[in-house]
């Protein structure tokens, strides 16, 4: 059977956005995406693995790794900053390259501060499971449809490829992109462990510093944070964020 090219976009697509801190995992679940034989083993199953190690390597690491030197850490300078904010990092098909992919994918980060200089970096859980849940479902219904498309290319109906999927993978085509879209969505977990970071911080005028030596300018104003500079500006481009970062407080 040929090679269905518009679903294994949609698959690579996925991993695309999962591939902040999963550059692992994402490597192992590409491969299978390159023959239309493994599909239903290798994602139902390798995605699992790699949930032990980021969850207890990322604990220890970076306690070993040389902290940047960062100005004392000055109560009456970080007030403003004192709780928790938030913004959300969301992907449609447009950003994806996939125009005709309706999903949209939001992940609401949170940005802590606390009054004795130690500075936290979460995901709002709640909020992304919901999120990804209908993402999952939207990518499930567009890989149907794209599957669907492939076989009428070849020329087959509906039934036909029925009968091609239930030969090849014991499963008719909705089964087989419900099976395929949750084991992709489960590597999403991960993200919850790659987004998690503890860090000491100051303050001194608009500048805030960090011990991982990254050094942002920002400004509060009421309930606003706004970031507009920052020298990992690269760094935080390459894993979604837009310049300048806009936080709402939450707490």
């Amino acid at each position: 059977m040929k090679k269905l090219t518009v679903l294994l976009l949609a698959l690579a697509l996925v991993f695309c956005l999962a591939a902040c801190g999963e550059s692992n995992n994402a490597t192992e679940t590409t491969d299978p995406t390159k023959t239309t034989t493994e599909p239903t083993t290798e994602p139902t199953t390798e995605p699992t693995e790699p949930t032990t190690e980021p969850a207890t390597e990322p604990s220890t690491e970076p306690a070993t790794e040389p902290q940047a030197e960062i100005p004392a850490f000055d109560a009456a300078a970080a007030a403003d900053l004192f709780g928790s904010w938030s913004m959300e990092l969301s992907m449609g098909g447009e950003e994806m390259g996939v125009p005709d992919f309706e999903g949209v994918m939001s992940i609401t980060v949170l940005y802590t501060f606390s009054e004795d200089g130690i500075f936290t970096m979460s995901l709002d859980e709640e909020k992304t499971k919901a999120s990804m849940d209908a993402f999952g479902q939207s990518l499930c219904d567009y890989m149907v449809d794209a599957m669907y498309a492939e076989f009428a290319s070849q020329n087959l109906t509906g039934q036909e490829a029925e009968d091609a999927m239930m030969s090849e993978y014991g499963m008719g085509v909705e089964d087989y992109c419900k099976t395929a879209a949750e084991s992709l969505m489960d590597g999403f977990d991960q993200m919850y462990s790659a987004f998690e970071s503890t860090n000491n911080y100051s303050v001194e005028g608009d500048q805030l510093y960090f011990d991982t030596g990254e050094v942002d300018t920002f400004t509060v104003e009421g309930d606003t944070l706004t970031i507009p500079e920052s020298n990992m500006a690269d760094t935080l481009e390459a894993l979604g964020f837009s310049m300048p970062l806009i936080l709402e407080r939450v707490a």
